[in-house]
């Protein structure tokens, strides 16, 4: 029988996380067991915490993908953690930004099929990367004028979507889409009230928002695809069709208790990134044509 290890060290320590003995603790997430084992290092403030599980016969596998599930169940360790720990605001979430490298051994038996140092990488949904490398490239400090001053206040937005990205490496998945669901309605709402704004003889900013309570997510969306701003939306009919899905997805979450998946989360960080990237820098599908090109 194969077993797979993974051991972190995380730069905090945790009285609750600690483990008495070398017997690990077994831990069942969706109908399979795994061993966890926490115990102190050398240096006061941090902890070598450790996940192991039986391989399925004829599993396949790759040192990333054994990462990802192992540090899945450590994020989910240490987050109840937190609810118990006094000290809870030190107990961070495992990702690339707190921990750069995890040790995955694989054994059969008595021999060490493999051993090495797996560097934490996440790859991100490529809007998501487009928008992010854009509002960094040069011209940043015009751009980040224009935001402060603009009433979208695009910062929240930007917040998040990257507070979104970091939750998929950390295997908060539901959580990932109702940030993609806010930042979306938090981009477009100020367009949407300018426009009904522009309808009304008496400009009142509580009239169009009246009206605008009052419209469904997918109405909104449809507006300002097929009206509002259909000169760089108009042909996305595939993005329209997956920010209406995030938006139900959203409010099964929320109103049902739903859970997302991992590929839920990446679609959502994707089609909302792309939305607010068009939006924010009025990109035509010319645009995206030649940049493709």
């Amino acid at each position: 029988m194969k077993i797979a290890k993974i051991e972190v060290k995380v730069p905090f320590y945790s009285a609750k996380m600690l483990q008495d003995g070398d017997e690990p603790t077994v831990v069942e997430v969706q109908n399979r067991a795994y061993g966890y084992n926490g115990r102190k290092t050398s240096e006061a403030d941090n902890m070598l915490l450790t996940v192991s599980w039986d391989l399925h016969r004829d599993e396949e596998y790759t040192p990333d993908q054994l990462v990802e599930k192992g540090i899945s169940l450590l994020n989910y360790i240490i987050y109840h953690a937190r609810t118990f720990d006094e000290a809870s605001t030190h107990l961070v979430l495992i990702a690339p930004r707190t921990v750069s490298s995890a040790n995955v051994v694989v054994k059969d038996g008595d021999a060490v099929i493999l051993n090495t140092d797996q560097r934490l990488r996440y790859e991100a949904p490529p809007a998501f990367e487009e928008y992010f490398y854009s509002i960094n490239d040069e011209g940043w400090a015009v751009s980040f004028s224009e935001m402060m001053e603009n009433a979208s206040n695009q910062l929240l937005e930007i917040n998040l979507l990257v507070d979104a990205n970091h939750a998929i490496y950390e295997g908060r998945y539901s959580e990932v889409v109702i940030n993609c669901a806010t930042a979306v309605e938090a981009h477009t709402f100020p367009i949407l009230s300018n426009w009904f704004k522009s309808g009304f003889l008496n400009q009142s900013d509580k009239n169009a928002e009246n009206l605008l309570m009052d419209i469904s997510s997918a109405t909104k969306l449809e507006l300002l695809f097929g009206t509002i701003k259909a000169e760089y939306l108009s042909a996305h009919d595939q993005l329209l069709e997956a920010l209406k899905g995030v938006n139900r997805l959203r409010n099964k979450i929320i109103h049902q208790g739903g859970r997302a998946s991992r590929q839920e989360a990446f679609s959502a960080l994707d089609a909302a990134s792309k939305l607010i990237f068009i939006l924010h820098f009025l990109v035509t599908p010319e645009d995206l044509d030649r940049g493709n090109a």
